[in-house]
C-alpha cells in the first residue's frame, strides 16, 4: 500500500529537463567532411562519440525549434557509422542513433544546457554569405512629382 502511495508522487515535471545529471563535453572541431571532428559526450556511466563537421554542429543552434512528434529533428553527425538525430522537448535533448528518427538503435538524453555548452566550444558561428540583392525594377527609381 505504501509503495502505491509513493508511486503517485512520481510524475514527470513539465518544462524542465527530467535528467539533470552532469554531462562532460569535449569538442575537437574540424570542418573537413573527409575528416570530421569529434564530439565526446560523457555521463557517469556512458560515453557517446559523434563525428561531425563544425558546419553540421552549428545546425544544433536550432535545437529548440525541433518537434519529434512532427518528425522535425536535426540530422547532425554520425556515431558507429549511423546517422545521429537530435530533438528537444521541455529542456531535454534526445540524441537518437540509427538509420532514421523513428526506428533508431540507441538514445541518450541530456540537458539542453549541454548543447549550449557544445556550441560555445565551437567558437564564433559561421558567417552566412550575403544574399545578392535583387535587381531593382525601373519602377523602384521613379519618383512622384
Amino acid at each position: 500500500m505504501r509503495a502505491a502511495r509513493e508511486q503517485v508522487r512520481l510524475v514527470p515535471r513539465r518544462r524542465r529537463c527530467h535528467y539533470q545529471a552532469m554531462v562532460d563535453v569535449t569538442v575537437e572541431a574540424r570542418n573537413d567532411a573527409g575528416d570530421p571532428g569529434l564530439v565526446k559526450l560523457q555521463g557517469e556511466t556512458w560515453e557517446l562519440n559523434i563525428w561531425a563537421t563544425t558546419d553540421e554542429l552549428w545546425k544544433l543552434a536550432g535545437i529548440e525549434e525541433t518537434d519529434w512528434d512532427q518528425r522535425h529533428t536535426l540530422k547532425v553527425g554520425t556515431c558507429a557509422n549511423a546517422p545521429v538525430w537530435w530533438n528537444e522537448l521541455d529542456g531535454t535533448v534526445y540524441i537518437l542513433v540509427g538509420d532514421d528518427d523513428e526506428a533508431w538503435d540507441m538514445c541518450v538524453s541530456i540537458p539542453l544546457g549541454t548543447v549550449h555548452e557544445l556550441l560555445g566550444e565551437l567558437g564564433e558561428p559561421p558567417r552566412l554569405p550575403r544574399r545578392p540583392s535583387a535587381p531593382r525594377s525601373s519602377r523602384d527609381h521613379m519618383t512622384l512629382l
